[in-house]
């Protein structure tokens, strides 16, 4: 049946076939359009159109670099070595170290003496060289000044003289001398024997009148009785401050006679 002219296949005719495009043709240094170097390639070149974008890094230049990490002390400022000195613009080259030391000595010229003795006794020598050295006066301490050559040494100060004065003049005043003169105009010092003479008085007289209060009652029932208790006690109050007034060591008395004279309750 296949074989025959009266197939559905020989009837339809076959649709046209259609011309593939061939690719771009990649320049001569490009890589192998199917390896990632071609694709690298690619996105490197398109690094140029997307300056202007804003839609973040362009892929691949966040991909890790093994060869370039950070190193120890990379970012610190690399100085010149120290033991090496460059002169005349970076012509000669000298070790700062090497320059300090002295050379070795030609062995050949100079060789080296062995077994010499030397019949010098440095113990003596070396004390005639401290005898007959200078002293060092540099180190010496310096020589302090006496206390005596002070020009204020043994005075007082001002503080002392000041309350010397104020004692002198205190004891002055309470001198007898001038405790027998009076002061005051009008007035007189009372005698020990005359103060002593009152003040036994008045105890005797604040004795009457405190055994004359303690009679009467407890409890002052009428106005005579508060009137004359109150009295008692204003005349024990006066007594008793009068007494503490004489006891001083100075009393002064007036030589006139007072205006208001109270007469007393005895």
């Amino acid at each position: 049946m296949w074989e025959s002219n009266e197939s559905v296949f020989n009837v339809i005719k076959p649709p046209p076939e259609k011309r593939r495009r061939s690719p771009a043709r990649a320049p001569d240094n490009a890589p192998n359009p199917m390896t990632v170097r071609h694709l690298l390639w690619k996105m490197k070149n398109n690094l140029k159109i997307r300056e202007a974008a804003t839609f973040g890094r362009p892929p691949g230049s966040s991909t890790p670099r093994p060869r370039r990490f950070l190193k120890k002390h990379s970012k610190e400022p690399r100085l010149s070595d120290p033991h090496r000195i460059i002169r005349n613009g970076g012509g000669s080259v000298s070790d700062r170290c090497m320059s300090k030391k002295d050379p070795l000595p030609d062995l050949e010229k100079n060789p080296p003496k062995y077994g010499l003795k030397s019949d010098t006794d440095y113990i003596t020598a070396n004390a005639v060289m401290v005898i007959r050295a200078k002293p060092n006066r540099a180190h010496w301490p310096k020589k302090e000044k006496p206390p005596m050559t002070d020009p204020g040494f043994g005075r007082l100060p001002a503080y002392l003289t000041k309350r010397k004065k104020e004692l002198a003049q205190k004891a002055s005043k309470n001198s007898p001398k001038n405790q027998g003169e009076c002061q005051h105009p009008g007035t007189r010092r009372l005698d020990g024997d005359e103060k002593q003479t009152i003040i036994n008085g008045l105890k005797i007289k604040w004795a009457v009148l405190n055994a004359e209060y303690q009679r009467l009652p407890f409890i002052a029932d009428t106005d005579a009785q508060k009137i004359r208790r109150n009295r008692y006690e204003d005349e024990l109050e006066n007594l008793q401050r009068d007494i503490s007034l004489l006891s001083r060591k100075v009393v002064l008395v007036s030589e006139k006679s007072p205006s208001k004279f109270k007469p007393p309750l005895l």
